[in-house]
């Protein structure tokens, strides 16, 4: 895949920040709006796709896209989930039957897969050793697409609309329709800890040393959970508005919520209190993203806008 020399015009715009809704800056990277959206753990790549268009790779530190990736050249194509790789060395895109691993350095296709079930939720490890799908047909796996082979099948007794997988590739989280989360050892294939909920759960985090699990369901039920334990540690304020995504800072102090109708929350795990909270004229946040030095939470929204919001408490 050769890389978009002419790419998109994106409009960068800058202003000064206040503790308000107001970005410290953002981007406009796709003018058809997005449906599913990633940033990288490193907070240097995001990847954005829109229906009917291919998904976008771009560069957050020189605000230029890098690659534009389609699955078939004729078929407009509709991505469902996209991921990158916590290293930043592959992405993965995902639209209703088909799963594509990319070479972040080169743009080229690095393997490809197809599926049975519809994939509604996915997840990369280091390397892109591994994928985890969440499925439509009651269950989550877990991939080798280089290898084109399922590791581990992780069986619900409905959809699996979000996962979350540890950087190893040893871990994994599930959120289903069967109103349960459930934390896996992929290693054992076996369920460690098993969380139920009184609605569908669509909305799950994994921290970056599996100390915590985030888990969102339908309906405002919005929860952290000890991984050692088992216990609830922090059940967030009650509201009609479900989670959309999470996201733990790498240092695990922070929990950062993106919720419907545009409203970022940032939670600080040890005093169990809301630092700070935004509302984005955008009505759903897609990803979440934090800054290499933490002063910042990174998002992308359905509008195709990527936005810088400036975190007054430094860790």
């Amino acid at each position: 895949m050769k890389k978009n020399i002419l790419g998109m015009v994106a409009t960068l715009l800058l202003c000064s920040c206040s503790p308000s809704d107001t970005p410290k800056q953002s981007q406009q990277q796709s003018t058809s709006g997005a449906n599913t959206a990633a940033i990288s753990q490193s907070g240097h790549y995001s990847l954005i796709a829109a229906p009917g268009q291919s998904a976008q790779y771009w560069d957050l530190s020189t605000h230029k896209m890098l690659y534009q990736w389609k699955h078939d050249i004729q078929t407009p194509p509709h991505m469902t989930a996209v991921a990158i790789s916590p290293d930043d060395s592959s992405a993965v895109t995902a639209d209703q039957h088909q799963v594509v691993l990319w070479n972040t350095a080169t743009g080229h296709i690095d393997a490809f897969m197809h599926m049975s079930s519809h994939v509604l939720a996915v997840s990369l490890s280091t390397q892109g050793q591994s994928v985890l799908l969440g499925l439509e047909r009651d269950k989550a796996e877990l991939i080798d697409l280089r290898g084109k082979k399922t590791l581990a099948v992780l069986p619900h007794d409905g959809q699996v609309s979000a996962v979350a997988l540890s950087d190893d590739g040893q871990f994994a989280v599930t959120g289903s329709h069967d109103k349960t989360a459930q934390y896996w050892d992929l290693k054992t294939k076996t369920v460690l800890r098993k969380w139920a909920h009184s609605r569908p759960v669509k909305t799950v985090a994994l921290s970056k040393q599996q100390h915590w699990i985030f888990t969102g369901a339908a309906k405002g039920e919005q929860r952290v959970w000890d991984t050692k334990t088992g216990d609830l540690i922090l059940r967030l304020d009650p509201t009609s508005r479900s989670s959309t995504t999470a996201l733990f800072s790498p240092d695990e102090k922070w929990l950062a919520v993106g919720r419907q109708g545009g409203r970022l929350q940032l939670w600080d795990l040890n005093s169990q209190k809301m630092l700070q909270e935004w509302h984005l004229p955008s009505r759903r946040i897609l990803a979440l993203g934090f800054s290499p030095d933490l002063h910042s939470i990174y998002t992308e929204d359905v509008s195709g806008l990527f936005s810088v919001w400036e975190i007054n408490t430094k860790p």
